[in-house]
């Protein structure tokens, strides 16, 4: 038998029978399985499970009826108005009833835009204050001049003279290094 630690006991008990599972649901008939049942007992039996058979049994017609029913993800619009503590209207029911007059039963869009497809929800939407400072935030802040950046100045940290002569903001500064191994002399 398998001596893996990082299985559990319990796995290692029900190997057997989930392989008969496993060919059950793929033998269409019970001579499919049979054929490819001495395979599986075979591989079970080097594996370390001794005197395990494989049996056959019948799928129910409950099984199989469920196996047919699929369940797919509905596909929902979701409609998001900005919220305003000042609009007395209900917008949300307003373009509901929208949907229902342009979008009739007999309309060709309306298998998409119906009300068990379009949903309103006020929750995932900013307010309209929100909506209204950001953009004129952007607006303005795109028209000021931002300030230069200085350009003289010293902000080194250290106590030491500044090796740079006072000019550490200056922006553009090449650097050179100069190394001396023994005689000979590198700049970088």
């Amino acid at each position: 038998m398998c001596t893996y630690s990082v299985i559990s006991s319990a796995v290692l008990r029900n190997i057997p029978s989930m392989v008969a599972n496993r060919i059950n649901c793929l033998s269409s008939s019970e001579e499919v399985f049979n054929t490819a049942k001495p395979y599986y007992e075979d591989a079970l039996d080097r594996s370390g499970f001794s005197n395990s058979t494989l049996n056959y049994h019948q799928p129910s017609q409950q099984s199989q009826a469920s196996k047919r029913k699929k369940c797919r993800k509905r596909n929902i619009l979701w409609f998001n108005p900005p919220y305003s503590v000042t609009v007395d209207t209900n917008i949300g029911q307003k373009f509901l009833e929208l949907i229902d007059t342009h979008f009739p039963p007999g309309h060709k869009l309306h298998k998409i835009l119906n009300r068990n497809c379009v949903k309103v929800s006020y929750c995932t939407m900013r307010n309209m204050e929100r909506i209204l400072k950001s953009h004129n935030k952007k607006i303005l802040q795109q028209h000021s001049q931002p300030a230069p950046p200085t350009t003289d100045g010293c902000n080194c940290r250290r106590s030491t003279p500044c090796p740079l002569q006072g000019r550490c903001q200056a922006s553009g500064v090449v650097y050179l290094a100069t190394l001396r191994a023994g005689k000979e002399e590198f700049s970088y």
